[in-house]
């Protein structure tokens, strides 16, 4: 094959420390959108970004190339 193209989907769930509510309705957006910019920022494509007040889930095409705990590495690390 001349070219190969590869596109992986994860899905990352990531809970806040003793799944303590601490992602209330007024800034939650905000925090998705942020999450969703690091995402992009690594060269992933943020399909969803979404959660309630104790959990966030995370949704996106994944580069193949980037392993998946580095991933979740970095955007701890931002957060």
């Amino acid at each position: 094959m001349a070219n190969t193209y590869s596109r992986m989907y994860v899905q990352i769930v990531f809970s806040t420390l003793n799944r303590n509510p601490l992602l209330h309705k007024n800034y939650r957006n905000e925090v998705f959108k942020y999450i969703s910019g690091i995402v992009n920022k690594m060269g992933m494509k943020s399909m969803a970004v979404n959660g309630v007040e104790d959990h966030v889930h995370i949704f996106c095409g994944f580069n193949p190339t980037i392993r998946v705990s580095d991933c979740v590495r970095d955007i701890k690390r931002f957060l």
